[in-house]
């Protein structure tokens, strides 16, 4: 093949040509602003991010996935589970390999390194909890795989024999509170006798659980919370107030000083209703998760309530509006 020679001097574009050919008026002028590019609406959701980082692994039916978030249990539950299954528990042999600890045996049993497996189901003192409460008459019980044992069981729709209550749910609730019996003994050296862990797995199955619902048209909704140093007694609170349809209106939050829990949560909830008041809502559900706070703000003697404050929220919620 012979040689080809390109004028590649006379094709280089001279600066001048750029004004000439693209007309600066097309341009589209406006400030830059972000998006998220793997959303259709081009913003941040937490279902896109999880797709993205999950990449071809990403599968909305999978059967873990549909095994731990069909579960009737609190969300706190479904969040240990799910860890669980995958792996992303600190067991003392994780520790050992991130090098935090150099003794990966249990605990409790010291009979072998602390994995998954052992801690929840292979422990001696494990197995005996479960032989003795819950005596499961299966045999592969102890000898499945821990993935694939978790997921029988979480799939299993049988009633178990105390009170009725699905075996999925019981044994989601015991996992939780095995895990944190082994932390109390691990960092407090506090131990649970066992028929207190049984009786709070079944006594746990009797909470109401609670989701979010959406609101009536032109109702909006308060959430409040608080948090107070147990050390030394400061407390904070903060709050959002949202649409019926679950949208990000305003919040806030305060420092409060020197306070108790159920103080505290009386003040966010007064916080929250000036704002909302100030803000001219008309339409107002407020959600908190102390029972005690709410029992003490619908009160029908709540004007002559011990506390000034809760004798304020008789004031507060005597103008035109509903709450």
């Amino acid at each position: 093949m012979g040689a080809v020679s390109w004028p590649l001097r006379q094709w280089a574009l001279h600066p001048n040509a750029i004004d000439q050919n693209i007309s600066i008026s097309d341009l589209i002028v406006d400030s830059d602003s972000c998006h998220w590019r793997w959303s259709p609406k081009l913003c941040f959701n937490v279902a896109s991010a999880y797709e993205c980082l999950a990449g071809n692994n990403w599968n909305d039916r999978s059967a873990d996935r549909k095994s731990v978030w069909s579960l009737q249990v609190p969300q706190r539950i479904r969040l240990f589970v799910w860890k669980a299954l995958h792996g992303q528990l600190m067991t003392q042999l994780e520790r050992a390999q991130r090098r935090l600890t150099s003794d990966p045996s249990c605990p409790i049993c010291k009979s072998g390194p602390e994995t998954l497996p052992h801690t929840f189901r292979d422990c001696p003192a494990v197995q005996g909890i479960w032989s003795r409460f819950f005596a499961p008459d299966d045999s592969e019980f102890y000898q499945s795989q821990f993935q694939n044992w978790l997921l029988r069981n979480l799939n299993s729709r049988t009633s178990a024999s105390h009170n009725g209550i699905p075996w999925c749910i019981l044994f989601s609730t015991f996992l939780r509170l095995l895990w944190k019996r082994r932390n109390d003994y691990v960092f407090s050296s506090e131990t649970w006798p066992l028929g207190d862990l049984f009786n709070c797995a079944i006594v746990g199955q009797n909470l109401e659980c609670i989701a979010w619902s959406k609101l009536p048209a032109q109702w909006l909704s308060l959430n409040t919370d608080g948090a107070v140093d147990m050390v030394n007694g400061s407390s904070s609170i903060g709050g959002v107030i949202g649409s019926c349809d679950g949208s990000w209106l305003s919040g806030f939050n305060k420092y409060i000083g020197i306070s108790t829990p159920l103080q505290t949560e009386l003040w966010g909830i007064f916080i929250g209703l000036q704002v909302a008041w100030s803000l001219g809502v008309e339409f107002l559900q407020v959600q908190v998760d102390n029972s005690e706070a709410v029992n003490l703000v619908n009160d029908l003697n709540a004007e002559r309530s011990r506390f000034p404050l809760v004798r304020s929220f008789a004031d507060l919620r005597n103008h035109c509006w509903a709450t």
